[in-house]
């Protein structure tokens, strides 16, 4: 299909498109984000195209006629506001003729409100166009998914399972704010004029062109941040305050312990810390529930352990796009315990 002909309208119209906006499966992610790669110039009109799908919720909606917006279109060059009250339809219509009459609605009635307030009080347009982006907008992913996203500066995300990654609908334009739950690695697009900040809990990360990891799932204790390439400034509310963030380069390792609300940094190997990324798995003298956690949130299962049973033993390995049973055989060799998949469920045992 011919998607980099589409304009905003367009993608509208598409049922596939749409599809892939409310139900996103890996499948359709992974298309999307190559082809963004591909098609940078269509980066801005996804997104636009995705917040207005996100945001049509409900089954009825004004369709406006031909002569309604033609009407609309001639107050607007005459710079005089509708005084007219609009006339209301209601009746059912498709999802996507109903996004496609909201895109005209919402576009008629941004640029009328935008021109009419600048002929009368002769104010910059800025504030009422950010003020219509201001909804957000959220990937986030579940046990056994990890996805890559082209943000729409450009910069690039590799999202890692059970993680959520969060912007505003504007993104770009005035900032490049975002909020992460979980895992994730950066490479941001370089532009002075606007640093790309994540905030993660009380830490926020801040950097103009660089690229890095971010480790913040709830569960851990500390928030850490592996630096690649490039700078990173890293602070909470108190060291902004006192002017005082920490300043990271390559192969720094910085991190920060939620429950003290301390902080420290190391040069480390990142060959480990960034292994993910590569679909690579790295257990160094891992304990039963670090294991267990990393293989449940890679693969989407889950660990059954009979009650009293204390699985107490290191293990270290690297695994490069292995299987879970071929994971789980290497266990069953080192271990003094036994690791069954049936289905979705891992069962361990001592064994006899």
């Amino acid at each position: 299909m011919a998607y980099q002909n589409y304009q905003l309208e367009d993608f509208l119209k598409d049922d596939d498109f749409i599809r892939w906006v409310k139900n996103p499966t890996a499948e359709q992610n992974h298309f999307w984000d190559r082809w963004l790669v591909e098609h940078p110039d269509k980066v801005q009109t996804v997104a636009q195209a995705k917040q207005l799908i996100l945001s049509v919720r409900y089954k009825y909606s004004y369709q406006p006629s031909e002569a309604d917006v033609r009407a609309v279109w001639e107050r607007i060059q005459n710079t005089e506001p509708s005084t007219k009250p609009a006339r209301l339809i209601r009746f059912p219509v498709s999802v996507s003729g109903l996004l496609r009459f909201a895109a005209i609605f919402l576009i008629t009635l941004s640029a009328a409100v935008t021109i009419w307030k600048y002929a009368l009080q002769h104010k910059p347009t800025k504030t009422a166009i950010n003020q219509h982006l201001t909804n957000t907008i959220q990937t986030r992913t579940i046990r056994g998914q990890r996805t890559r996203l082209r943000l729409p500066d450009g910069s690039l995300v590799k999202l890692n399972a059970e993680s959520a990654l969060t912007y505003s609908a504007d993104f770009g334009q005035t900032n490049r704010a975002i909020t992460l739950e979980g895992e994730a690695f950066f490479e941001v697009a370089h532009d002075p004029s606007k640093p790309f900040t994540i905030q993660t809990g009380k830490l926020k990360t801040t950097v103009v062109g660089t690229s890095f990891n971010i480790n913040a799932y709830p569960e851990n204790p500390d928030i850490t941040v592996a630096v690649l390439t490039g700078k990173v400034k890293v602070a909470t509310a108190a060291t902004e305050i006192t002017n005082n963030p920490d300043f990271l380069v390559p192969s720094d390792l910085y991190s920060y312990q939620k429950a003290n609300e301390t902080s420290r940094k190391e040069k480390i190997n990142l060959t480990e810390v960034l292994a993910w990324k590569d679909n690579i798995i790295v257990l160094k003298n891992a304990s039963y529930e670090e294991i267990k956690k990393k293989l449940e949130r890679w693969y989407g299962v889950s660990f059954v352990v009979p009650k009293g049973l204390k699985v107490k033993e290191d293990f270290s390995a690297r695994f490069s796009n292995n299987s879970l049973k071929s994971i789980l055989d290497a266990l069953n060799y080192t271990s003094n315990f036994q690791y069954e998949l049936v289905n979705n469920t891992v069962y361990v045992t001592r064994k006899k």
